[in-house]
């Protein structure tokens, strides 16, 4: 699917497309639901490259830094709470919120994701039940 082209004079057009396997499962929801439901984990989280850049000086274990946690979200019932430092994701390292993102990405509204989070030099397991975003939230 053809998302952007660059027609300007003197440049070879240019476009960018998304892969159909990419949008089938966006426009099959789409036509289900009239919306797509995104997951989300709920909570504010800061990596090394946020952390370096405002001069923060915190050891996140090759992880991500939990800042913050939403009152009754998925990472709220699964007890992940702020000073944790999330390492994995449904299996997959996360160093960065794209990691992150990208991880959350591949999971649908429902689904239970097994995370692995560091707690006072600890690491413990959790399983999260993964929530529709809310519509409020980031108001």
């Amino acid at each position: 699917i053809n998302s952007a082209k660059v027609a300007v004079s003197g440049v070879e057009g240019i476009g960018f497309a998304i892969p159909i396997n990419t949008a089938k499962p966006i426009l099959q929801e789409l036509a289900e639901r009239g919306r797509v439901a995104r997951p989300y984990l709920g909570a504010s989280l800061m990596d090394q490259e946020i952390s370096d850049r405002y001069g923060f000086e915190i050891n996140m274990h090759g992880g991500i830094f939990i800042i913050k946690v939403v009152p009754g979200s998925p990472a709220a019932k699964a007890d992940i709470r702020p000073g944790d430092i999330l390492l994995s994701f449904n299996g997959s390292k996360v160093k960065t919120a794209v990691d992150l993102r990208t991880a959350l990405s591949k999971c649908k509204v429902g689904e239970r994701a097994e995370v692995v989070i560091m707690r006072n030099g600890q690491r413990e397991s959790r399983t999260v039940v993964l929530e529709e975003v809310p519509k409020d939230y980031g108001n």
